[in-house]
């Protein structure tokens, strides 16, 4: 069987990918203090380990299938949901991540696409940095879609939005809201990824913002 990435292998994979705000995402706005470029990009990175947990293995296909010959060449559809809430930095708040995965993957091509439709929600959640300490609670929270076309040979388009805002202080007490509208898109064959971004985090460009992928 054609081996298919997990969500954390693909997303995880960017140490920054936020993306833009379309119609059915939240939008953010920026307030009080602002953050400089570095405490964006270590504030960004810290906030997609969240979303490791996410595991698209399409956990639940494989399992309806009860005699592979008879599905060799058949899309299998996914309709599968995550929820949970997790402990931030040192104990302190909360992060909620929930998302609705859908789609059709070939089990034996490995050819197929998926879309995910999920929100962040952040309560008084710690984050700790090099640069600072932050407090994070959703304004009004975070939400992505991300949608992946795989081709069948290790080959995957991922187009990942972000679209929503936070609001934050820190531990030398600066207080804000920051907003996310960026949009993130990455090819990847093989042990090659491109990526490229576009929009601003928290006031700050994406596109000058570091996106380092793990395995490069």
């Amino acid at each position: 069987m054609t081996r298919r990435p997990t969500l954390p292998a693909v997303l995880a994979g960017c140490a920054l990918a936020f993306a833009a705000c379309g119609d059915s995402l939240p939008t953010g706005t920026n307030s009080g203090d602002q953050l400089t470029n570095a405490e964006v990009q270590e504030l960004m990175a810290e906030l997609f380990d969240f979303l490791e947990n996410i595991d698209l293995d399409f956990a639940g296909v494989q399992p309806r299938i009860s005699d592979p010959r008879l599905f060799l060449s058949v899309a299998v559809p996914i309709n599968d949901s995550y929820n949970a809430t997790e402990p931030c930095d040192e104990g302190a708040g909360t992060s909620t991540v929930s998302a609705t995965i859908t789609g059709d993957v070939n089990e034996q091509t490995g050819e197929g696409n998926v879309s995910l439709d999920g929100s962040i929600d952040f309560n008084a959640c710690r984050v700790v940095g090099e640069q600072a300490t932050y407090t994070i609670d959703g304004d009004p929270e975070l939400g992505i879609t991300a949608d992946f076309e795989f081709d069948g040979d290790d080959d995957v388009t991922v187009d990942i939005r972000f679209g929503g805002g936070i609001a934050f202080t820190t531990d030398d007490e600066r207080a804000g809201t920051c907003a996310a509208d960026v949009r993130v898109t990455l090819t990847a064959s093989g042990t090659s990824f491109n990526v490229t971004s576009s929009g601003s985090i928290c006031g700050v460009n994406a596109a000058g913002l570091d996106i380092e992928i793990e395995g490069t």
